[in-house]
């Protein structure tokens, strides 16, 4: 199974990519470390590159106050 992860740097992300990587699926990260998540073109591009049968997304902006 591929699957693409987005957020895996969080507790959810890490937690989710431990469990994708023990069941050895094929695993994609996006991280905001490296990627730009405003860039919907580039978002687009990545997932039809890989073309996962799973989108896991769970990256967030914790700063609520932002």
């Amino acid at each position: 199974m591929r699957v693409l992860i987005t957020g895996s740097n969080g507790m959810l992300g890490s937690a989710i990519l431990d469990y994708a990587v023990c069941r050895q699926f094929e695993v994609k990260i996006l991280t905001r470390d490296v990627f730009n998540f405003d860039n919907r073109q580039d978002l687009q591009k990545s997932i039809h590159d890989f073309s996962p049968d799973a989108v896991i997304h769970c990256a967030a902006n914790t700063n609520v106050e932002l």
